[in-house]
């Protein structure tokens, strides 16, 4: 049961610093779980082992995707949900049967692991019922079912009120002895199944990494056949194939900016891929950049970050997108300086924090405090004044990741800077800026745009671009999505 999931929120981001085979311990604790979920939608067998196979393929690939670690097993029953949905479509159920299975498992934004599990558990009951004597199966029925109470049932059937809650009592025994044996069945296919991690690691280890090129964006080529008419779904999928030959051939670059340039048009304005196609233009156009310069591999970052402004708070919610490391350069450890300046419970700004006052994230103990409101500040793009000064720590032994950060925000600027000093050291300043509108310490408008620049990597030896720009802002009634393309690269120089 879900209720008591192991926590992986130490885990997850090991995995996708490169540990690819502690995603095993993420299958095994989940692989029953997911497995019970889809042949609950699935009754082949065989059918419904290849879906929950799948499951955690997908998993991984979008493991970056997840925004909160602690979820990753509602995180992958939706995904399961998805795929069983895609599955029972092409077996061309009818509409009614679709509306029944839509009802059955609900939108999981809104519901809990545990509620999808009594709804399974309420839906097995129903069979089970069938197997109960007749008097037993007529009472759990009309009390069940029907909602009749226990008086209500003696007088319809005629009998004793203590004969009718000697045979709940009789049914639910029962009851519980058959939903534990199917239960014990389902589960033990898999738990016996030893080779059902090294088929999920196989795919993930062997057959991904090694996939040839054409034979993906053949896939993809199939698949954009499909979507003609959905604009949305079309664009991710320029997006994805962009995303392919990005860092590969250097002759598919013209086209991989073209797929980028799709989605960009394509991709809904509240999607949060909306920033990440935009990014993927941008860093085409430094991969094609001084190669005579430059060594060959890259160390990239080309995401869309996603921020949400409410009341007196913006929070920084997720950054679809994909990584590249070509070369080791630990200075660049803390590049994605939004991502790391809102560990203490998402917040970039929270302007109810009074001056002095410290914020605990229950979650991974991270810790912000507001240590000032009128510093003044100067860094490459000039001096501010009356800056928000925002310190933030936090540990992750798992990861070696060690952040004392301070940041810094002008107003009507924007973070002008970021700095650590544990672990690695680490020293990004506003080097360049663009504002079109807006106001307040992270100035919301279409257009604004910020450039940094880290001053402990060496010029001399290394490119760096690190630019952020609001793509789409999106006004919802729980708040502003502000939709940016976020590009951190780094390009080593020839010797």
């Amino acid at each position: 049961m879900c209720s008591n999931d192991k926590n992986f929120k130490n885990i997850i981001p090991k995995i996708l610093d490169g540990d690819t085979d502690l995603y095993r311990e993420i299958v095994t604790e989940y692989k029953n779980y997911i497995f019970t979920v889809v042949s609950s939608m699935i009754k082949n067998y065989h059918t419904a082992e290849d879906i929950t196979q799948e499951v955690f393929i997908n998993g991984y690939i979008k493991l970056n995707s997840l925004s909160d670690y602690n979820k990753i097993g509602a995180w992958l029953v939706k995904i399961a949900k998805n795929k069983c949905l895609r599955f029972l479509e092409r077996e061309t159920l009818n509409h009614n049967q679709e509306c029944e299975l839509n009802d059955f498992i609900p939108d999981m934004q809104n519901q809990t692991e545990n509620y999808v599990v009594e709804k399974l558990e309420n839906e097995n009951i129903k069979k089970v019922v069938e197997n109960l004597t007749d008097v037993q199966k007529t009472v759990t029925i009309l009390f069940y079912f029907e909602k009749h109470s226990q008086k209500e049932i003696a007088e319809i059937l005629n009998i004793p009120e203590g004969t009718v809650k000697r045979r709940l009592h009789d049914a639910r025994l029962n009851l519980k002895k058959e939903l534990e044996n199917m239960n014990t069945e389902i589960k033990t296919k898999l738990s016996n199944d030893d080779e059902f991690e090294e088929k999920v690691m196989a795919v993930i280890n062997n057959i991904l990494p090694k996939m040839q090129e054409e034979d993906f964006l053949k896939l993809v080529d199939e698949e954009i056949k499909k979507f003609g008419n959905n604009k949305n779904a079309l664009g991710m999928l320029y997006y994805w194939r962009g995303a392919s030959q990005t860092g590969g051939k250097r002759q598919n670059l013209n086209g991989a900016k073209n797929d980028y340039e799709k989605a960009a048009e394509y991709i809904n304005s509240d999607s949060k891929y909306k920033g990440a196609a935009f990014a993927g233009v941008k860093i085409i156009d430094i991969l094609n950049k001084d190669n005579d310069i430059y060594m060959p591999e890259i160390k990239m970052s080309v995401a869309g970050e996603v921020l949400k402004e409410y009341g007196n708070k913006i929070d920084w919610l997720c950054n679809p997108g994909f990584n590249h490391g070509g070369f080791e350069c630990p200075q660049a450890a803390y590049n994605q300086i939004y991502l790391w300046a809102a560990r203490a419970n998402k917040h970039l700004i929270d302007l109810d924090i009074k001056v002095g006052e410290l914020r605990t994230d229950e979650s991974n103990g991270a810790v912000m405090t507001v240590v000032s409101k009128d510093e003044t500040i100067t860094v490459l793009a000039g001096t501010f004044e009356n800056c928000l000064h925002i310190k933030v720590k936090f540990e992750n032994a798992m990861t070696n990741r060690y952040l004392n950060g301070d940041i810094w925000y002008a107003n009507d600027i924007g973070l002008i800077k970021f700095q650590n000093d544990g672990g690695i050291d680490a020293n990004y300043e506003l080097s360049h800026y663009k504002i079109k509108g807006g106001s307040g310490y992270i100035p919301v408008a279409v257009g604004n745009l910020w450039n940094y620049k880290s001053t402990t990597i060496s010029e001399k030896e290394y490119y760096q671009f690190n630019e952020y720009e609001i793509v789409s802002v999106a006004e919802k009634d729980d708040g502003k999505y502000i939709n940016l393309s976020a590009v951190n690269c780094f390009k080593q120089k020839k010797i």
